[in-house]
């Protein structure tokens, strides 16, 4: 079933609604039609192109946040060693063992660090055995991405694991939840625009 990105009037992503319900907003003139699919959508009166991204006319205000939990730390993350790169489940480059993320505070809580967005990592049991108790500016060690709280609509997409179309891409802030799914080969993240400014 095709779904449709739904932009608040500032044009940020709000959520993923049927492409049936923004035929419907569109005609009860609640939505603009900000991208269209190739694919005809025809009634005996009316003939137009799937709608893929629309955009409210009017701004509504969302108070929707991504809950705070280990298991999203490692959704956002993408189950993947914020210092080193490795993915659960595969062998770890030095102890060539099965790999298990966990999730790491990069200040210590036994230092005064919190548990939040921003402080929390995920991490290989090698990577936060070899951090310890320590705060990361007293390792060698770096992050590969700042942490922060991910955005809700792109979190939906990289919980669920689909495939995000085209269109959608370059109206979907790069931030932490969904970049991991724009990586390309070499690791790098790549470039999807970000929106309107």
């Amino acid at each position: 079933m095709r779904s449709c990105l739904l932009l608040n009037a500032t044009y940020e992503p709000l959520k993923i609604i049927s492409w049936q319900s923004a035929v419907v907003m569109y005609f009860n003139e609640k939505v603009s039609i900000v991208e269209e699919d190739s694919a005809p959508l025809r009634s005996p009166s009316v003939a137009m192109r799937m709608p893929s991204v629309v955009a409210l006319k009017k701004y509504c205000r969302l108070n929707k946040k991504v809950k705070f939990s280990r298991k999203n730390i490692l959704i956002r993350d993408n189950f993947t060693c914020q210092y080193c790169g490795t993915v659960e489940g595969d062998l770890h480059p030095v102890t060539k063992e099965k790999v298990f993320i966990n999730v790491d505070h990069i200040v210590p809580r036994s230092r005064g660090g919190i548990t939040s967005w921003k402080n929390c990592v995920a991490s290989c049991q090698v990577c936060n055995n070899r951090k310890g108790d320590r705060p990361l500016y007293e390792t060698e060690m770096a992050l590969r991405r700042k942490p922060r709280a991910p955005q809700f609509v792109t979190f939906q997409l990289a919980k669920k694991r689909r495939q995000v179309p085209e269109k959608w891409l370059k109206w979907c802030f790069t931030d932490s939840a969904i970049s991991y799914h724009w990586e390309g080969d070499d690791g790098e993240e790549r470039e999807r625009g970000a929106g309107r400014a």
